[in-house]
């Protein structure tokens, strides 16, 4: 409805970005979970109603949606509605209305994508007159058994000049009726999987690219699923460092938030330590050219003309100007913090975590008292959010130790714990210190946090910045002598997680710092 009320929002553009991604994200673990799961003891249940619940449940109703068309998903829902009305319902009752009206095989195509665990990872190759296309489950960890799972699903591929619009089979040959071989399946992105393209097809694939033939929400697709897929290990950081540099004149926000994000990850796991900065410097300027076009475009200042989207694209654009020391947006960022700290000024409320968070990552004991006394002040519950990324964000251990201890303190809420924790975590410098106290001081956070959801997801809070095998062995030795139903899914996730970071990093670290070194100076 809402869509079709203010289209220009590009609601399932952003549904796909923030939803979708999320969904396939959880659900390329290993211990993911079917969307419909039988519960085995109580405390399991804060633990299923999760992203694989809602995210997943809703991508697949989305994907359904399509598969049979607006009007058919329409009629079949009135058809369900009246015939079951004041009755009680099973799942198959509404499948088995939407197949009565649409004579589609919606039971036999929905149990495959609701009780089986994970989803499929789609690999496309080009031949002369056909694509070869072959399904295996998508599995984060290379080391995982659950990469020879051999479920099959039914698969809508979704794309323009195939003679098969689904495919159910382990491997299938699909004739094309164009000229050449499509360029991309999933078009829409409604489709639940990851697509891996043959080198052949990707470089035709930039070349639609540079020439603006792709939509937005597909050019958000192809680089989510490369990412991913090279986060796997299924394709080299190389190739997907090659796709993401053809996105210098990217303006849609659902593709931004994944660029921003893939960097962090790139940052993040990829630099060959905490204290080796050679990636770290590699890549800033490399984010400052990529970013170059839309921080001049957007600016700091919102326009009376502007959309909806650039309003939200603005901070993610400037927060990767200042992550990546572009020097005006830096300069910028610290002269509106003096101006808040000692004129007053007011802050854009999308832009106050990147001048805080500058102010901190380049300031000291002076910045951090400044930041808790607003803290302290605030009555907004966001604002306190913001400022507990700000104060989590400095370099300096005796102020990483300052911030540990104000978790206990008054000062920070109970329900805000686990974004403290978080927060701490993200920071490589404080990363160390903030493990140290989870473990000195579990027993309070399970007396006083332990019946809030955020707890059981404690384990994931550390797993997913921990890039080692001596930080999986500590990891697995704490929570293994620590252990309790309400976190043993978090935990198993957390070892998944974990194990897949390092191999990226064993594979990858080396050749992303070669490309980065590459590219020609700006």
């Amino acid at each position: 409805a809402v869509d079709s009320i203010f289209p220009e929002w590009e609601l399932w553009t952003q549904f796909a970005v923030d939803d979708q991604q999320s969904a396939l994200r959880a659900d390329a673990l290993e211990h993911t979970h079917p969307i419909e799961v039988p519960v085995k003891h109580p405390d399991e249940i804060r633990t299923i109603f999760d992203m694989i619940s809602y995210q997943k449940g809703a991508s697949v109703i989305h994907m359904l949606h399509d598969y049979l068309g607006a009007e058919g998903f329409r009629d079949g829902l009135r058809h369900y509605l009246k015939t079951h009305s004041y009755k009680n319902t099973d799942t198959v009752d509404l499948w088995q209305a939407l197949e009565d009206v649409t004579k589609k095989p919606v039971k036999e195509f929905m149990g495959a994508w609701t009780s089986n665990t994970g989803f499929p990872l789609v690999s496309v190759e080009g031949n002369h007159d056909h694509l070869k296309i072959t399904q295996s489950r998508f599995v984060a960890n290379p080391a995982s058994n659950a990469r020879s799972d051999k479920t099959l699903w039914p698969i809508p591929l979704l794309s323009e000049g195939l003679d098969r619009p689904t495919i159910t089979k382990k491997t299938t040959n699909v004739p094309f009726t164009t000229k050449l071989a499509p360029l991309q399946l999933n078009i829409g992105q409604t489709g639940f999987y990851r697509v891996d393209y043959s080198h052949d097809i990707q470089a035709r694939q930039l070349e639609a690219i540079d020439k603006g033939q792709i939509s937005s929400i597909d050019r958000m697709g192809l680089l989510a699923d490369g990412f991913e897929v090279t986060k796997a290990g299924y394709q080299s950081v190389t190739e997907y460092l090659d796709l993401l540099s053809h996105y210098e004149n990217e303006d849609s926000l659902a593709t931004w938030e994944v660029m921003s994000s893939s960097i962090g990850s790139i940052r993040l796991v990829l630099s060959k330590s905490i204290s080796d900065d050679s990636l770290r410097d590699a890549l800033k300027p490399f984010v400052q050219k990529l970013v170059s076009k839309q921080l001049n475009r957007l600016g700091w200042d919102k326009k009376k003309s502007e959309s909806h989207l650039d309003s939200l694209l603005r901070p993610i654009i400037i927060a990767m100007a200042a992550n990546a020391d572009h020097e005006t947006t830096v300069q910028t960022a610290l002269k509106k913090y003096t101006e808040k700290i000692h004129d007053g000024g007011e802050i854009d409320a999308d832009l106050r975590g990147t001048i805080y968070g500058t102010a901190a990552r380049k300031g000291g004991q002076k910045e951090f008292e400044e930041l808790l006394q607003l803290y302290k002040k605030s009555t907004s519950s966001d604002e306190k959010l913001t400022l507990t990324g700000a104060m989590t964000n400095f370099e300096q251990s005796e102020i990483h130790k300052r911030v540990l201890e104000l978790i206990k303190t008054d000062d920070v809420r109970l329900q805000d714990i686990s974004y403290w924790l978080a927060y701490s975590f993200m920071n490589r410098h404080s990363r160390a210190a903030t493990w140290q106290w989870l473990k000195d001081n579990w027993q309070w956070l399970r007396d006083n946090v332990g019946q809030d959801l955020s707890f059981s997801r404690t384990p994931v809070y550390a797993a997913r910045t921990f890039t080692t095998k001596e930080e999986l062995e500590d990891y697995a030795a704490f929570f293994e002598a620590h252990m309790e139903p309400m976190l043993q899914r978090s935990y198993n996730q957390g070892l998944e997680m974990i194990e897949a970071a390092a191999a990226w990093h064993e594979r990858d670290a080396e050749n992303a710092l070669k490309w980065f070194k590459s590219q020609p100076a700006q």
